[in-house]
């Protein structure tokens, strides 16, 4: 019955051509994501010594806007570990500030900012970290969001590492938390950050040239290598002054990618590592604080690349979204024997690939099928992005108007 002729005969052979792109295409990321994970390490562990046991070489910033919620679960354990840590309360409307000073009597280490007025032209993040550095007396400082937490032993073993030997003496370390997804549409979707960051972003680069490459044209396009996660990130505080901290990306939105950018740009080190079973983050609670969310960040994760932005999403159409489709199609409209193995081909790579990613991340291994519907609320996602900066309107996040 698969070679049943009908009047889409025609573009038979357009399908056939694009389900087989599709099949490389995830192979090839595939391939690629497994010599990514080799490079996406854990953080080192340190034995403790004498040495190690100095909590005085490191300060945790955190920036909290309307975090009260966080900051009273997660902020003890930082506090706990003898560092610095300061908070700069970014203009709060609940009860942060309450909070805040309940742990003040419980932590003398703790010190508390209240936001001076953002200058125009700034972000309220990046005005709220740049303020807490401002304050940091430390050699190393680490900016970490609100929502952040820890495993028990891991932060032990973090501020001990910057009390030892194996400690750099410049650069930026990020970590990439384990992303904590409990609803339905927590699964389909925060995973697929993960998936493109291991799949298009060649990590090892970001460390080393390529042999192939040469030296004059590795030192221009490095920083085109460079991501970091805003949710973990630790300067040495002369990388971070050399770059012109978070006042060199002041209207950014993905502050994160242009520090690391400018940290490779000036020669310092960049190393990222997986925080799977070491440090945690649920970046949203809600669907609407999720869709939002990536409203703000999405378009200006590709630099506002509308060609580029175009191309991927016809890019994840074809090699996630058209196999299924064809899948679905084909229980009507029956396709020629090549185009339906080669669409159960395709269908089955992404979803075991995805299974690959869940595994290792630690998602619910069951809800790799679903990574279809992922990429297609991320298609929704664009198109939204391109028809709200089409008629110049802004998204909001957390009560302030942020310009795509």
């Amino acid at each position: 019955m698969y070679f049943t002729h009908m009047p889409i005969d025609s573009i038979y052979p357009i399908v056939e051509n694009l389900l087989y792109v599709a099949v490389v295409a995830i192979l090839v990321s595939w391939g690629h994501y497994l010599r990514n994970i080799f490079d996406f390490k854990r953080f080192p562990e340190v034995e403790p010594t004498q040495e190690s046991s100095d909590t005085s070489q490191i300060t945790f910033c955190i920036p909290a806007r309307n975090e009260a919620h966080n900051l009273q679960k997660h902020l003890p354990q930082f506090c706990a570990t003898g560092a610095e840590v300061i908070v700069v309360d970014d203009e709060s409307t609940d009860e942060t500030q309450t909070v805040l000073q309940e742990l003040k009597r419980q932590f003398s280490t703790l010190t508390i900012i209240h936001s001076a007025e953002r200058p125009a032209g700034w972000l309220g993040k990046s005005w709220a970290c740049q303020q807490a550095a401002s304050h940091a007396t430390t050699p190393w400082i680490c900016f970490v969001d609100a929502d952040v937490w820890c495993s028990e032993t891991f932060l032990d073993r973090f501020v001990r590492y910057f009390g030892s030997s194996s400690a750099p003496k410049t650069g930026l370390i990020t970590i990439w938390p384990q992303q904590v997804v409990k609803s339905f549409w927590e699964v389909v979707v925060i995973p697929h950050v993960y998936v493109a960051l291991l799949t298009f972003l060649p990590i090892r680069y970001q460390r080393r040239k390529p042999r192939w490459m040469p030296p004059g044209i590795y030192s221009r396009v490095a920083p085109e290598f460079a991501a970091a996660n805003g949710q973990w990130m630790t300067f040495h505080k002369d990388t971070y002054q050399s770059i012109g901290g978070h006042e060199s990306v002041r209207t950014r939105i993905v502050e994160d990618v242009e520090l690391a950018k400018r940290v490779l740009h000036s020669g310092h080190p960049l190393t990222m590592y997986n925080g799977v079973k070491d440090v945690y983050c649920r970046m949203y609670q809600t669907p609407h604080q999720m869709w939002n969310g990536f409203m703000k960040n999405f378009f200006a994760g590709f630099g506002y690349n509308v060609p580029l932005f175009l191309f991927m999403g016809i890019y994840h159409a074809v090699v996630y979204l058209l196999p299924p489709l064809v899948l679905l199609i084909g229980v009507v409209f029956p396709p020629p024997l090549p185009i339906f193995l080669s669409a159960v081909l395709a269908s089955f790579l992404a979803i075991l690939y995805r299974a690959t990613v869940n595994g290792r991340q630690q998602w619910p291994i069951l809800s790799s099928p679903l990574h279809f519907l992922g990429v297609l609320w991320f298609e929704a996602l664009a198109i939204q992005i391109l028809w709200n900066t089409a008629r110049g309107k802004p998204t909001e996040w957390k009560g302030r108007k942020i310009e795509l």
